[in-house]
């Protein structure tokens, strides 16, 4: 308990919270431990000198009584030797006195005490017969004590003579440096904490001289620093505010601007939307009257039409009619995924049965381009939740896009498997053709991009084959993924994703087993 006391004392734990608390206690310390020591180093110099009194006075009595009571000793004079022992109780300090003779006779004065003496032994000399002869000893003990208590008392005088003058030095201290520093690092404090940004709040001011345009002290560098400080910030988070408001003004006036903007374009899309629907109905009236009387003529089904020319023209109508319906179609279908008004019909899908159904409708075309097409099919891949009919869209706008941009002698291979890292089914459609460039893979994927290919034998279409690929897939949750090489060829991946596969059952199995 009284280490841990001492112990916050020594830290100053019982003076925080004020500098000059705890400035004054430093002082107060080191004032009582100066105090110590000086005064400990003082007694001891006193206490040197009191011994070499002592010393002093034994030379004294050496050099006083010493021949004398030889010579008393000489004579055998008892009553003599007894004065001048008595006579040396007289001296400070001295408490006992004895002469002792080599033979052994002895006289003494006074009473010993083992305790605080000084115990001194003068030989006693005589000059007789031509020579000093020692007759024996003189032998005196000095009390101690006396002197010890006079260097306590004036040792105890200085130690309060300058803790009185610490205590008065500390209290001076302690309201000098409350009245120049603390009270003003007080104001400081207050003044921080309840700081005040607005432009005209008043600056801080303390309550002291005024420098007269002399040198500035720290505490003025101070103030003077939070009053810029907090004149900066004032008209720094003024301004900021006049910002904000501004800003705000003008989000407001560009959202209402970008509503009218959407609006606009919503507007504009509709439009779009109603005259798409409008020409496709326009359109498909005279497309289908021209497709069916074309294919009736060159059927020649109601009898020949007298001329070769006349079937070949024949034939070309009918060719240019049904490609012009497939655009239309194409066109109206991105529009639709656009608006999103595209609705998936979703079934159980077998992805063996439309890739052999693309794969029909394409071998004529591809024969007559002199391109292979090839298959790659598991007999064990599962079925797929999706529109059939979209599906099949899809792939065919793929493989036609493969066959139409393979030279002659190429070939165009279409594979199902499942993706990688199990997260669905992936078709791949790879073919040996012209290929592109990176920059040439972006464009192809926009709407209506057409690359100049150099493949004049066929016709350019409207470029919509990969965009429209992808819209079906983003309707399915997939993805559309483009690889290629310029002069090797392209690889595109559709992927669909891992929730929209269905596994195969056993009736299923059979079922494909059959078939």
């Amino acid at each position: 308990m009284y280490f841990s006391r001492i112990k916050d004392i020594f830290f100053l734990r019982q003076f925080s919270g004020s500098i000059a608390r705890q400035l004054t206690a430093v002082l107060v310390l080191f004032g009582i431990g100066a105090t110590l020591i000086t005064t400990a180093a003082q007694t001891y110099r006193e206490y040197q000198v009191e011994l070499k009194l002592i010393e002093a006075r034994v030379q004294s009595i050496r050099a006083g009584h010493g021949p004398s009571l030889a010579a008393s000793v000489w004579d055998i004079a008892d009553e003599k030797i007894i004065v001048e022992l008595q006579g040396l109780l007289n001296i400070p300090g001295l408490q006992y006195a004895e002469v002792a003779t080599l033979e052994g006779e002895t006289w003494s004065v006074g009473q010993r005490n083992s305790s605080a003496m000084i115990r001194y032994e003068i030989p006693l000399m005589i000059f007789k017969i031509g020579q000093n002869q020692n007759l024996g000893n003189l032998i005196i003990e000095i009390e101690q004590k006396t002197a010890f208590q006079r260097v306590l008392s004036h040792a105890l005088e200085s130690f309060i003579y300058y803790a009185l003058w610490t205590v008065v030095l500390a209290g001076s201290l302690f309201w000098i440096i409350r009245h120049l520093v603390t009270r003003h690092l007080s104001k400081l404090a207050d003044y921080t904490s309840t700081l005040s940004l607005d432009v005209d709040a008043k600056d801080l001011v303390l309550d002291r001289p005024s420098t007269n345009g002399q040198t500035e002290d720290e505490l003025t560098k101070v103030v003077n620093a939070i009053n810029f400080m907090r004149s900066e910030l004032a008209t720094s988070i003024h301004e900021l505010s006049d910002h904000r408001d501004r800003l705000q003004d003008l989000v407001q006036e560009r959202t209402k601007e970008l509503a009218a903007a959407l609006e606009a374009a919503e507007q504009a899309s509709e439009a779009k939307s109603t005259f798409l629907a409008s020409m496709s109905h326009e359109l498909h009236t005279p497309l289908n009257a021209i497709i069916g009387f074309s294919s009736t003529m060159k059927a020649e089904t109601y009898g020949p039409l007298g001329n070769e020319k006349y079937s070949d023209y024949t034939a070309d109508i009918l060719a240019s009619g049904e490609h012009l319906l497939e655009l239309i179609n194409d066109i109206l279908d991105v529009s639709e995924i656009e608006a999103g008004k595209v609705d998936l019909l979703e079934e159980r899908v077998s992805l063996p049965g439309v890739i052999q159904s693309v794969i029909h409708l394409i071998q004529i075309k591809a024969k007559e381009g002199g391109v292979v097409l090839k298959a790659d099919i598991p007999k064990d891949l599962p079925l797929l939740l999706a529109d059939e009919r979209r599906v099949k869209q899809i792939l065919l706008n793929l493989v036609s896009n493969g066959v139409k941009f393979t030279r002659p002698g190429g070939s165009v291979s279409v594979m199902a498997e499942a993706a990688e890292n199990g997260r669905g089914i992936a078709l791949t459609v790879t073919d040996t053709g012209v290929g592109m460039e990176p920059h040439e893979i972006d464009w192809a994927m926009s709407q209506f991009g057409q690359l100049d290919n150099g493949l004049n034998r066929k016709p350019e279409g409207t470029g919509l084959g990969l965009p429209l690929a992808r819209g079906l897939m983003e309707l399915h949750q997939g993805k559309l993924d483009v690889k290629s090489k310029k002069g090797i060829g392209t690889t595109v991946i559709a992927t669909f994703p891992k929730n929209r596969i269905i596994e195969l059952t056993s009736s299923d199995l059979r079922k494909m087993t059959k078939h």
